[in-house]
């Protein structure tokens, strides 16, 4: 592909996204490539560079980022929980041990979101909210 020679560019191993902004002197954003295709147990792991005169040049200093395949919820039990802090139980693909792990909840009409600490209770992708 070709760019204009001030095109500021980011590099994600051999993937190059012209979706870049610099924002300071010492600061710029990245699109991050499409991983929308990665299967069940995939992770893309990658250093990225920069370039701000159309990739030119790049960055000789890099940094990680690993990328992961989306949750994908597959089941909630129970459906309905009676009353707050019940204990619901979920069920999802691509689900790992962290210590962010958390359920988002939106209660009707509201515009914010209740996050709660998960717990992951089985390499199966079992998971546990209160």
């Amino acid at each position: 592909a070709t760019h204009e020679f001030n095109t500021p560019l980011c590099s994600f191993g051999q993937i190059i996204t012209s979706s870049a902004t610099v924002e300071s002197n010492n600061r710029i954003s990245c699109a991050t490539p499409d991983i929308s295709q990665m299967k069940f147990g995939d992770v893309f792991s990658t250093t990225v560079r920069v370039s701000t005169n159309g990739g030119t040049d790049f960055s000789t200093s890099s940094s990680r980022v690993v990328f992961y395949p989306p949750i994908r919820l597959l089941s909630v039990h129970p459906v309905a929980a009676p009353e707050m802090g019940s204990i619901l139980k979920l069920r999802a693909e691509n689900i790992f041990q962290s210590n962010d792990l958390a359920c988002l909840f939106q209660l009707d009409g509201d515009v914010d979101y209740l996050s709660t600490p998960a717990t992951l209770t089985s390499m199966l992708g079992e998971v546990e909210c209160a």
